[in-house]
């Protein structure tokens, strides 16, 4: 029986030659492609098998982070991990299989036409200068012509090494680098027009994609497929970054206003934030599927304008192997220049649009799914995978449940409001007090020494520390820290315990981990305490010792009075009992 590897692997090379058997079916991969620019082709070729129409993916625990949960019974696209960890799997999410435990909607960058002007001076700065043809759609055409030109000579010398066995092969050098051009050309402009809104069907005509027929073989079209989706993405994300900027600016001077009036109307109105942060900027949804870190997405690599030298192989026929590396390969040799990678950005903004509405606001739209709309939050039981093999796929890990998702949310959450207020410090303060209950802290400090499972620590935490608080816990920089337990966790507020400036929870599991980490380090019993461990220690010791035999003196006792209960002697038809032993307490 195959693995799901083998599955997910076969079904990469199944719809690599799909999408090659026909015009139609390479223009709308080209539609998923563009909706998930991010994902480098081999993620594309599996997004748009499984789930064609999808338009912002990622990981369970990316979308826990923003907010949302994965609805009950959804099938997960199953994506390719290479690298260390050969022969695994990863499952991304839809925005539409999703929904939002705070009622947020997630933005996705949208093109509108006011952003026009600024939008094309952007690329400009970036991309050389494009000629003026007043027109946005021109603009885009004329810009994927410039970069294709600039970029697909890093492509073609592979192209010309594996075209045997394609029908690109009894085509001269020169023809093989105009067919590839031309349809490189044609790929990067259609993915820039359905991502950014504009109408595909003035533009593009069938004829444009004729010769995809000609990259039949897994090397040729994998070439294609890579270079186009390099370089639409080293676009679009130029593009989405100077929107963010756009709208940001655009609030900004809203909220000046708007306050401005508000002062103006009523001084003693007081002017409060909602806790969504980087929600009202919009989320900016990791592709890969990962946090981004701290690092820049490109690293050593050429001048902008350039694209990495590489393309992923994809197995002929059968698989037989991995396909082109996973992100975490592919990530330091992206395409050039200062892109921000995917993931939470510094201004909370979106992968795909920061607008409102879907589109572009254009009276023709493209039949390319460019926006969320009432798709958004569906039915709990709609399933991803709707594409070719769809039903074939391996269903998701071990989903958590919906309160599951929903308690990392709400943790997730927490965090995220009181990051800025309550310090790491501070939550060592409180942790470092013990249980508050005589002798609590040893009683931790040896349950740790156990080595036993973080589950069997976290359920000794919940019971040592039972119902209870503490006010004041600590102080920081003249400040209160509260400090209450229960069956939840540890709830850490600082200011007023009516009414704290701050608050944050601490579910066992992380008070677990945190105090395990402080044992590690040496840090959780302090000088006195540590000195005074040993008379613990004995004394618990001896504790225990009389225990043991006082049970044993308590046995004996309870078999004596059980042998005579059972004999049951009686005397006159009454039952007799000798005088019993004093049971001791």
């Amino acid at each position: 029986m195959p693995s799901k590897y083998q599955i997910i692997s076969e079904m990469a090379a199944h719809e690599a030659a799909n999408i090659t058997s026909s015009t139609k079916n390479y223009i709308a991969f080209l539609r998923t492609a563009a909706n998930n620019y991010k994902y480098d082709f081999r993620d594309q070729l599996l997004i748009h098998a499984q789930n064609p129409s999808a338009t912002a993916c990622a990981e369970i625990e990316v979308w826990n982070k923003l907010g949302r949960w994965v609805n009950k019974g959804t099938k997960g696209i199953a994506l390719l991990v290479d690298g260390d960890s050969r022969y695994k799997l990863r499952y991304v999410f839809d925005v539409a299989d999703t929904n939002s435990y705070y009622g947020r909607t997630v933005n996705l960058w949208q093109m509108q036409p006011r952003y026009e002007n600024e939008v094309t001076e952007s690329l400009k700065n970036r991309f050389g200068e494009i000629g003026e043809s007043g027109v946005f759609e021109g603009t885009l055409f004329e810009l994927a012509g410039l970069v294709a030109e600039d970029n697909y000579t890093d492509y073609l010398s592979q192209l010309t090494a594996v075209k045997k066995d394609s029908l690109l092969e009894e085509l001269d050098d020169l023809n093989t680098s105009a067919w590839f051009r031309g349809m490189l050309k044609s790929s990067v402009a259609y993915m820039l027009f359905t991502r950014c809104g504009c109408d595909t069907h003035r533009f593009f005509e069938a004829e444009d994609f004729a010769r995809i027929g000609d990259f039949n073989t897994p090397e040729t079209i994998s070439i294609l497929g890579t270079a186009s989706s390099d370089i639409s993405e080293m676009v679009l994300r130029e593009i989405g970054d100077s929107l963010r900027g756009l709208v940001l600016a655009e609030k900004k001077q809203i909220r000046t206003f708007a306050k401005e009036t508000t002062v103006r109307h009523n001084d003693a109105v007081r002017q409060t934030t909602i806790s969504e942060r980087s929600f009202e900027h919009g989320t900016d949804i990791q592709s890969g599927g990962r946090l981004s870190s701290a690092e820049p997405d490109r690293t050593g690599e050429p001048d902008a304008g350039q694209v990495r030298d590489a393309a992923p192989e994809l197995p002929s026929g059968a698989a037989q192997g991995p396909l082109h590396g996973d992100d975490a390969v592919r990530e330091a040799e992206r395409a050039p220049g200062a892109d921000r990678p995917a993931g939470i950005g510094a201004d909370g903004s979106p992968d795909r649009a920061d607008g409102a509405g879907a589109g572009r606001e254009r009276d023709a739209e493209s039949d390319g799914s460019n926006a969320l709309g009432a798709a958004d939050e569906q039915h709990p039981e709609r399933g991803g995978g709707n594409g070719a093999d769809g039903a074939d796929l391996p269903v998701s890990e071990a989903l958590p449940t919906v309160d599951q998702q929903i308690q990392d949310i709400e943790e997730a959450e927490t965090d995220k409001v009181s990051a800025f207020s309550i310090s790491q410090e501070d939550v060592d303060a409180v942790l470092l007090r013990g249980s508050g209950v005589s002798e609590g802290k040893f009683r931790i400090y040896e349950q740790f020494l156990k080595n036993e499972t973080a589950e069997e620590n976290a359920k000794m935490l919940k019971d040592e520390y039972g119902l209870g608080g503490s006010y004041p816990a600590a102080m920081r920089d003249g400040q209160k820290l509260d400090e209450g337990h229960d069956g939840k966790g540890i709830k850490i507020g600082v200011g007023s315990i009516s009414n704290p400036d701050a608050s944050i929870l601490l579910p066992w599991k992380k008070v677990e981990k945190r105090i395990g980490e402080l044992i590690a380090a040496d840090r959780y019993l302090n000088s006195a305490e540590r000195t005074a461990y040993p008379a613990y220690r004995k004394g618990a010791e001896d504790r225990a010792a009389r225990n043991e035999i006082a049970s044993e003196f308590r046995s004996l006792i309870y078999d004596y009075n059980d042998y005579w209960t059972q004999l049951n002697r009686r005397q006159d038809g009454v039952l007799q009992w000798p005088e019993p032993v004093r049971r001791i307490s």
